[in-house]
């Protein structure tokens, strides 16, 4: 979808310009989206979505001087790349299999692979990714005699802890799947789990998936006895760290590889995927709906005899459907391409779209859903040619809304927004959110809604006012396009900055007041500002501010209590804004 920018001054007035923005995009796969690439080689990327931000983080690995590193890039709704940093790298370590989490607020966490090969030693490590880059680096296990390796992490529910999971490497040298319970702030949590032991029965465990429903985790990984058979198991893991039982979910049937989970969101549904090989070089997908004790149904994707592998799997709340990528090739020769189905839970299979069809040698897949409420996905993957990639999955989207205009305007202290459509289909409305943007941490609030009549062929207009935004001079709005079924889609935001011209106190409203009352005051340039109460008597009641300020417009409420909590006795009260210089003093009444 084409997007262009006009920014324009008329009359004094600041107008940014966004024109013909479609909310939702027509096609089920939507525009390819470049994530990064060259010089170096890059692989194996995971995505994962943050709702607070509407934000995505990419991360994958990278070789880099002899050695392999982790770096992640974030993006906005519409793609367009905000940052993209290094997460960590060494000259002497290698950093490998990244996977990402979200966290609360405006973080992730990703856990990844560490190993020497001087020392044969190795870790697993994590790190929180917050606006800027790397907040703070974890160890979360190492060994210098066994090896520790293909990490994932399930996401997070509770205190923003999840389950990370790794294959790990006894002292009989056979792999087992072992996990802990993790914290974004805190590290690891309580005692590490064995949650598939070789020493029982002498079998590798490897390649570990891991997902979460609710407070609680589901946890697949591949049981290898030879050259030409391999199963799938699980095991059902809950908030403490107790385990189901373990039981097969693809057993005594050839090799099964490359397990992925996903949980459908309500108790006793996971669906697992695995790529089968059979016929020597035939690999097909397969899938199984299982509960947190048993297989519930086992099906195939497809049969093709063809090559496809490595599959993904996401669960669409909106849709209450399975998104399923895996890379598919027509024969050995590395013409790999990135291919997608959607699955229901009454087994329906959707029809195979081509996500990517260069013959590149794509490969390795990850998809991360959009919101809850919304009705896609994104799919990202590498490429032979070191860059990686991601699309937009979109199944039975709704028809567009198009956006021909989105103007800002400030008149004194107020804010108009004006927008345009073309047209509009099951067009619910629009909420308008704000945001300040000199503030410590960038949340949106909803300030408004405006009601849509569903369906128009013809133009329509709409506006709406901000009076007297607070909170700083810096200001961004968006509007939040909501369909009749409850997806929605987000324009582009617009920006920008009234800064007062005079130190102002504004009488408090309402006056009189009860239980509170609210009390508006701007500031030219940055001060340190005392906002106080007294009594009639000239006595402090309660100091509302009393801190360094930037320039901008601010209100405080004052709830009729004193410093300790306590609620005052009706009466006349004095409200003082003192800034340097400036000093400003008002009257108000309470009624009980």
């Amino acid at each position: 979808m084409s997007k262009s920018i006009r920014i324009s001054m008329l009359l004094g007035l600041l107008i940014i310009l966004f024109q013909h923005n479609v909310f939702t995009q027509n096609e089920a796969i939507g525009d390819q989206h470049y994530v990064t690439g060259s010089p170096n080689n890059k692989q194996l990327p995971d995505i994962c979505y943050n709702s607070s931000t509407s934000q995505y983080l990419v991360v994958w690995e990278e070789y880099r001087n002899a050695t392999w590193a982790i770096a992640g890039a974030t993006f906005n709704s519409n793609w367009v790349k905000i940052n993209e940093f290094t997460i960590v790298e060494s000259t002497e370590w290698d950093y490998r299999n990244p996977k990402v989490a979200f966290a609360s607020s405006d973080k992730w966490v990703v856990v990844f692979e560490v190993s020497q090969t001087v020392t044969s030693q190795t870790k697993i490590g994590a790190a929180r990714i917050g606006p800027n880059g790397v907040e703070y680096y974890f160890l979360i296990k190492e060994n210098i005699y066994y090896t520790l390796q293909k990490p994932d992490i399930g996401g997070s529910w509770v205190n923003d802890e999840y389950l990370i999971v790794w294959q790990e490497e006894n002292i009989f040298g056979y792999d087992e799947i072992r996990g802990c319970r993790f914290s974004a702030y805190y590290g690891v949590q309580g005692n590490e789990m064995t949650l598939a032991d070789s020493d029982v029965d002498w079998y590798n465990k490897t390649s570990p998936s891991v997902t979460q429903r609710g407070s609680n985790y589901f946890v697949v990984w591949e049981k290898n006895y030879n050259a030409s058979r391999i199963d799938i198991q699980g095991i059902y893991v809950t908030y403490y760290g107790s385990t189901g039982n373990l039981f097969d979910v693809r057993l005594n049937s050839g090799n099964n590889g490359s397990p992925n989970v996903a949980s459908g969101g309500t108790a006793g549904d996971y669906l697992v995927v695995w790529h089968y090989q059979y016929n020597g070089n035939d690999y097909d997908i397969y899938y199984a709906f299982v509960s947190e004790s048993s297989v519930l149904y086992i099906g195939a994707l497809s049969w093709t005899n063809q090559i496809e592998f490595k599959p993904c799997v996401s669960y669409i709340g909106s849709l209450n459907k399975f998104v399923i990528s895996y890379g598919k090739a027509l024969g050995w020769a590395e013409d790999w391409n990135i291919y997608a189905k959607m699955l229901t839970r009454y087994f329906s299979i959707g029809a195979e779209e081509p996500v990517s069809e260069t013959g590149a040698n794509e490969g390795s897949p990850a998809t991360t859903l959009v919101g809850e409420s919304c009705n896609r996905a994104i799919i990202v993957w590498d490429r032979g040619d070191n860059n990686l990639y991601a699309c937009d999955w979109c199944e039975n989207p709704p028809c567009p809304v198009e956006l021909t205009c989105f103007e800002i305007a400030s008149v004194k202290n107020n804010v108009q927004l004006n927008w345009s459509t073309a047209t509009e289909v099951g067009n619910f409305g629009f909420e308008i959110e704000r945001c300040v943007l000199n503030s410590f941490m960038k949340q949106w609030e909803k300030i408004g809604f405006i009601k849509c009549a569903g369906n128009s062929n013809s133009p329509k207009n709409y506006s709406f006012t901000d009076n007297h935004p607070s909170g700083g001079s810096k200001f961004a709005y968006r509007l939040k396009q909501t369909d009749n079924d409850g997806a929605f889609e987000y324009s582009k935001e617009v920006e920008i900055e009234l800064t007062p011209e005079t130190f102002s106190l504004s009488q408090s409203y309402p006056n009189p007041f009860n239980p509170s009352t609210t009390i508006e005051y701007q500031l030219p340039n940055s001060a340190q500002v005392t906002l106080s109460v007294y009594n009639s008597l000239g006595q402090l009641v309660n100091t509302l501010v009393n801190e360094e300020k930037d320039a901008g417009y601010y209100q405080a409420v004052w709830n009729g209590n004193d410093n300790h909590g306590n609620q005052v006795a009706s009466g006349i009260y004095f409200y003082r804004l003192q800034t340097g210089n400036f000093i400003n003093t008002k009257k108000m009444i309470l009624l009980r």
